[in-house]
This record gives structure tokens, sequence and C-alpha cells, in this order.
């Protein structure tokens, strides 16, 4: 490593310590340091104080010209790609990471990406900061070839509103259920919305293809919501007369201290759902979109 060594980082905020000290241990030795990822896309004037250069977007479009940049000794302080670009064309997970991450014996659940992007604005998250706002996805076909190759039985979607689809694009999330329905996977989960209740035909097809579980975000505070929460969860249910819990205040408390970032898993077409998934009206803060 010298001065004609470009570092390239990649980093989201939990990690942003580990670039800057891997920084400065490039700088140490002469090199040229490039960052990019969720933080320096978010906060681009932070990274700025410790890098010679600063990506912000997925950089698809500017990669190129910072390598040539360098090259000629013209690296400029900052680039920025948000065009958003088609996941068509998207490059494939490499057997060499596959083989360096070594995902089976250093982490619980490996993650992966369908979709990308979200249409919406909650006041709590950097998805159209990140990933814009249109809605883009993977095909399926590499969808499917890189969980065999990478030999997934169980992972987490990143994505950042995945069961949005279910309204936006219903065939593709039907054709994509049917397929990974084929694959020997155990479980995965999802990020997704209230919404998905109102569609059973694709729940039942998600169940199938072994997703069982949702994570909900809910996008404001909710003291009274807890409240509304526990008491209706002591009403009977409709399925088995019976009681399901009793209102308490503490019931209502233990909900309310949730506040704003209030998420829960959701086992998908449980026995369960007629109160967290069909009767979406009972918890006003996630309101049906």
């Amino acid at each position: 490593m010298n001065a004609n060594t470009l570092v390239g980082i990649s980093s989201m905020t939990l990690t942003i310590d580990g670039a800057r000290e891997i920084a400065q241990k490039a700088h140490a030795r002469g090199a040229k340091v490039v960052v990019g990822g969720v933080h320096a896309t978010l906060v681009p004037e932070d990274v700025a104080t410790w890098s010679d250069s600063v990506v912000v977007g997925e950089a698809y479009h500017t990669w190129q010209r910072i390598v040539s940049d360098f090259e000629a000794g013209q690296l400029k302080d900052r680039y920025v790609d948000e065009t958003w670009e088609s996941l068509d064309h998207l490059a494939p997970i490499t057997d060499r990471v596959i083989k360096l991450a070594d995902e089976h014996r250093n982490y619980w659940t490996p993650s992966l990406e369908i979709t990308r992007g979200c249409p919406r604005n909650c006041s709590f998250c950097t998805a159209i900061r990140v990933s814009g706002k249109i809605m883009r996805l993977r095909p399926i076909d590499h969808v499917v070839e890189e969980i065999e190759r990478r030999k997934l039985k169980r992972f987490f979607l990143t994505d950042d509103n995945f069961g949005l689809n279910f309204r936006l694009h219903p065939e593709y999330m039907e054709q994509l259920f049917r397929r990974l329905a084929r694959l020997p996977i155990d479980s995965w989960s999802a990020q997704s919305e209230m919404m998905v209740a109102q569609f059973p035909d694709l729940l039942k097809l998600a169940r199938e293809a072994h997703l069982d579980k949702f994570f909900i975000g809910s996008n404001r505070s909710i003291p009274a919501t807890g409240a509304i929460w526990a008491a209706r969860a002591g009403e009977k249910s409709k399925s088995t007369g019976k009681r399901s819990r009793k209102s308490t205040p503490t019931a209502s408390r233990w909900w309310a201290c949730l506040s704003w970032a209030l998420t829960m898993i959701l086992p998908v077409f449980s026995k369960t759902r007629g109160i967290l998934c069909a009767r979406p009206s009972l918890i006003p803060s996630v309101r049906p979109c």
C-alpha cells in the first residue's frame, strides 16, 4: 500500500468508527481513501473530515469515474449518484465474497435483498435517502440463483418495505413466492406494512414460500395506542370465544413503552392474525395504506 493505492470503504453508521480506523491506517501508508455507503450518503460532511473523497448514493455510475480521476491525480472531494439504477443488471455476489464471509459460520442469520427503494416518506426512516423513492425489483431468476449458490436455509430480507409490493407489484410477488416455494428453505423474514393483511391470497403463497415473519414499524408516538391495543387484546376472540389477555394498566404501559419505534414480529397467517393483521384499525398509528 502506497501513494498509488486507492482504498474504498463502504460503511453503515454502526460500523463507521471501524471505517475511520481503517482510513487512518491507509493514510499512514500514503494511500488515498474513498468512503461510501449508508453513513456517507446520509451525513457526507462527517465522512469528509477524515477521507479524501465521499461517495453519496449507490455509485453504479460514479465508481469508474472515481478510479479514472484517481489515476489522473484529479480525485474530487465528492461524487454523487442518485439515479437509482435498475437492478436488472446488478452484478451477482462473487464466490470469493461468499467464501470470505463464511456466513454459515460467522452469522446467525444471513441477509438477502430482493427489492430496493420505497415510495413512502416515514419520518423515522432513511430509505428514500439511501435507496430512493422508486421501488426496484431484482429479476427472480437472479434471486433464486443467489439463494442456491449461497446455500441459504434461512435469511432476513434487508428490503426496506418488501410487503408494499403486495400492492405495487402483485404479479411479481406471486411469481417470486411460487419459485421460492420449490426451494429447500426453512424460514425467512421481511419488513412490511400492516396492509399485507388485505391480500390473503398472497399471504398464503408467502407462507408456502417459507416466509414466516413480518417486521412491522410504526410512524409516530403511540402513548394512546398502547392503551387501545391492550384494551382490545382483552376482548373475546371471535374464533375461540376466549379472552386473549386481560386489559390491565400494566399491559397498557407495556405496549405504550414501545413509543414511536413500535416493532413486532408477525407470524404470517398464524392464529393471531385476526388481532394483529386482519384488523389493522385496532392500531391507529399504523394506518392501512
